[in-house]
């Protein structure tokens, strides 16, 4: 969600106050408006939700040119770091590739 003329919700000025908000608003954590402050024992850090948001975007097949601009990563390296293989996503891709080579192998009889 961005507010309005485009800005960005989180910047450098506001960016763990608001924060705080959005976690608390979806469940996350306790955040206490007159202080300013957060519970800390409850979870929601944002780079979770940017290594999430990568994975989901690059699982629901958005090229990866659209993924860094939405991550804001300037470099495909950066985006590795997000891109987090796991044991489902591995076993998923083999999967995948041998289907593409046993049709490829009826292809050819």
């Amino acid at each position: 969600m961005f507010k309005p003329h485009g800005e960005p919700v989180f910047d450098s000025t506001n960016y763990r106050p608001e924060w705080n908000k959005a976690c608390a608003k979806a469940g996350l954590r306790g955040y206490d408006e007159e202080k300013r402050t957060r519970d800390e024992n409850m979870n929601g850090r944002i780079h979770d939700l940017r290594c999430s948001g990568a994975i989901n975007l690059l699982d629901a097949g958005v090229d990866e040119g659209t993924v860094l601009k939405i991550g804001g990563w300037k470099t495909r390296a950066m985006l590795d770091r997000y891109n987090v293989l796991n044991r489902d996503r591995a076993a998923k891709a083999l999967t995948k590739a041998g289907n593409y080579v046993t049709g490829r192998i009826k292809a050819a009889n």
